[in-house]
C-alpha cells in the first residue's frame, strides 16, 4: 500500500512538472512576431516607403492619407516597389497602409518612424533560448539528483 502511494505522489508530480513546463514553454512563446514586420520609412522628398522589416514590399498595397480629425484625404496603392509620394497631400496627419494579408502599420507624420532591424529581436530570441536551456538544465539536474538518490537506496 505505502509504494503504491509513493508511485502516485511521483506520478503526480511528473504530471505537475510536465503540465508546468508546457505551460511555461506557452507563456514565453506568446509574443507579437514581427517575421514580416510592416513599417513606414518617411524619405527626404516628401516620398514614404512602405515595406516589411526584411526590405521586401507587396504590389498593390493600400495607403490611406487621413488628417487630423481622422477623415480619409485619400486611398491609394503604393507603387511596386513600395514608394508613395506625399508630395500633393499637405493636410496629412496619418498614413495606414495594409498589404491585404493582415499586416497593417500606422504612421503619424512627424512621429519617429519604425527602424529597419535592431538588436531588440535578437535580445528576445537569446533570452527566449537561454529560458529553455534553463528550465532544460533544471529538469536534467532533478532527474540525475534521483538516479543517484535510487542508487544509494538499493
Amino acid at each position: 500500500m505505502k509504494n503504491s502511494k509513493i508511485k502516485n505522489r511521483n506520478w503526480n508530480r511528473k504530471v505537475a512538472a510536465k503540465g508546468i513546463l508546457v505551460l511555461l514553454m506557452f507563456l514565453l512563446s506568446v509574443t507579437t512576431v514581427y517575421a514580416h514586420r510592416m513599417m513606414i520609412d518617411p524619405l527626404e522628398d516628401s516620398t514614404i516607403w512602405i515595406g516589411y522589416e526584411d526590405g521586401t514590399t507587396v504590389e498593390n498595397m493600400s495607403v490611406e492619407v487621413r488628417d487630423d480629425q481622422g477623415e480619409i484625404l485619400v486611398e491609394d496603392t503604393a507603387d511596386e516597389d513600395g514608394y508613395y509620394s506625399l508630395e500633393n497631400i499637405s493636410e496629412a496627419h496619418s498614413i495606414t497602409a495594409d498589404d491585404g494579408m493582415g499586416h497593417r502599420v500606422t504612421w503619424v507624420v512627424g512621429e519617429p518612424a519604425a527602424i529597419r532591424g535592431g538588436w531588440g529581436r535578437y535580445i528576445r530570441i537569446i533570452g527566449i533560448t537561454g529560458m529553455f536551456i534553463l528550465i532544460a538544465l533544471y529538469f536534467q539536474r532533478r532527474i540525475r539528483n534521483k538516479a543517484s538518490g535510487q542508487e544509494r537506496s538499493s
